[in-house]
């Protein structure tokens, strides 16, 4: 079927003299590319991928911008690039125990979705939204940095089951494991230290007419705030938690447009509002 679309070994092949090459794109759109399987990284996955083509990726540790032949090192300036652009719309699915580290950026027409990954960052957000769409599902959001999520322009952020924030007690890690110095410089340029907790200055960014909703998601471990908004800013939480923050919502410049909380626990966090500033709209139930 792949022959009968090329110009010289299809020309005469019934894929060809029917045309049926669209019908082709379409069957391929539900075959997965895997990582590494397919192919080595998920920048190539991403840049062969059809739209909406499901891109799975094996159990592993992956630099999300890394080309053919990088491999990873733990606290290495040179282990690839660290800020990858989903330019297609595609599903990117992962095994148990499948991490991404750095930042993904979805533009503005674009709509993605993630099922089963854990993204940490290299010294910016995990993921940020700019004018696209995301869906994510059953993920982990680990930002020792800026924040977890961060949605910019018109981009809409909806999140089941997931975990955005700081590290918590998984930053307890033992240095003899990596074979590394305790301190050390991370690909960003920025002193770590490893047992040393790291927390996301927001779980939760919202700016200019960005929107989220968080179902069932945990948000924790941020130094300012669980959810910042700012501008015309819009964001539903339902049936989740906000713990262990410095503060649970605070509202920037132009204060945002609407909060809507329901059925959602508050537990170890400082204070409640960072001051007297409020969203347009608040509504907590």
């Amino acid at each position: 079927m792949a022959c009968g679309l090329h110009g010289r070994l299809g020309e005469e092949s019934c894929i060809q003299l029917l045309g049926c090459g669209d019908i082709l794109v379409e069957i391929l759109r539900f075959v997965p590319i895997i990582v590494p399987d397919h192919v080595e990284t998920l920048k190539e996955a991403v840049e062969v991928a059809l739209p909406n083509q499901v891109i799975v990726l094996r159990r592993g540790e992956y630099i999300v911008g890394s080309n053919p032949g990088q491999y990873v090192i733990a606290g290495k300036q040179e282990s690839g690039n660290t800020i990858l652009q989903l330019m297609r719309d595609v599903s990117l699915c992962g095994e148990s125990g499948t991490v991404l580290k750095g930042m993904l950026v979805i533009p503005k027409q674009v709509s993605c979705s993630m099922s089963n990954i854990t993204i940490t960052d290299a010294g910016q957000s995990c993921v940020r939204v700019d004018s696209g769409k995301l869906y994510l599902d059953n993920c982990s959001l680990i930002c020792g940095h800026a924040s977890a999520v961060r949605v910019e322009g018109d981009g809409e952020v909806a999140a089941k089951r997931c975990r955005l924030g700081g590290e918590g007690e998984i930053g307890k890690a033992v240095p003899e494991f990596y074979e590394l110095p305790r301190t050390w410089i991370d690909t960003a340029g920025s002193v770590q230290e490893y047992g040393l907790r790291k927390n996301s200055c927001y779980g939760v960014f919202l700016r200019d007419r960005g929107s989220a909703e968080l179902w069932g998601c945990e948000v924790s471990y941020c130094s300012e705030s669980g959810i910042f908004l700012r501008d015309e800013g819009r964001v539903s939480i339902y049936g989740g938690k906000i713990r262990c923050c410095r503060y649970v919502f605070t509202s920037g410049d132009g204060l945002g447009k609407e909060l809507r909380c329901e059925s959602c626990l508050f537990d170890g966090n400082s204070h409640c509002w960072y001051d007297e500033d409020r969203p347009s709209q608040v509504h907590l139930l």
